[in-house]
């Protein structure tokens, strides 16, 4: 093996969590560019033509992320980084971290060709992750406003049914 595969290897068994002691509560789970769920050796056959290799972590500010959150979030990374180096054959995976008090994710990128991640990108992505987080933030708030009106709503129809109004 080559060392940069052998690396490559070695880094993928860390994010899966495969080398660690893990609860079902704290767990490291390693998805596909497609989210679905894959084990390390299936990541490392995805990886391996890589020629360079990107590591990009994605930590969003607060305790409130959640692990859709982090799905969405990394998603979203691939996509971009895929739009802007169109010409890459770029290979991707991700790993979930919940085995920490900060909820992130790991985005391993990939490729035989060249991917072109500057400064510019990193600003960019920075950016763009934020208002992506906030834009979830605020969709939980409001589904919470809703299942909390919900919740009333069916309390005053099964009080209404016994006479009662709030």
């Amino acid at each position: 093996k080559p060392q940069a595969a052998s690396k490559m290897s070695s880094h993928i068994v860390y994010l899966s969590g495969d080398k660690h002691k893990q609860s079902e509560k704290e767990k490291r789970e390693l998805y596909d560019d497609k989210s679905q769920k894959i084990e390390s050796k299936q990541a490392q056959e995805e990886h391996k033509n890589a020629f360079i290799e990107h590591r990009i972590v994605l930590s969003p500010a607060g305790n409130n992320t959640s692990k859709e959150d982090l799905h969405v979030l990394s998603q979203s990374m691939i996509s971009e980084i895929r739009e802007r180096n169109p010409k890459a054959e770029v290979s991707a995976s991700y790993a979930i971290h919940t085995d920490t008090s900060h909820p992130h994710s790991h985005v391993l990128i990939t490729s035989p060709n060249v991917v072109k991640l500057d400064k510019d990108f990193y600003a960019d992505a920075r950016r763009e992750m934020k208002e992506l987080k906030s834009i979830l933030d605020n969709q939980k708030e409001k589904n919470n406003s809703l299942d909390f009106s919900q919740d009333i709503f069916q309390k005053q129809e099964k009080n209404q049914d016994l006479g009662v109004s709030l």
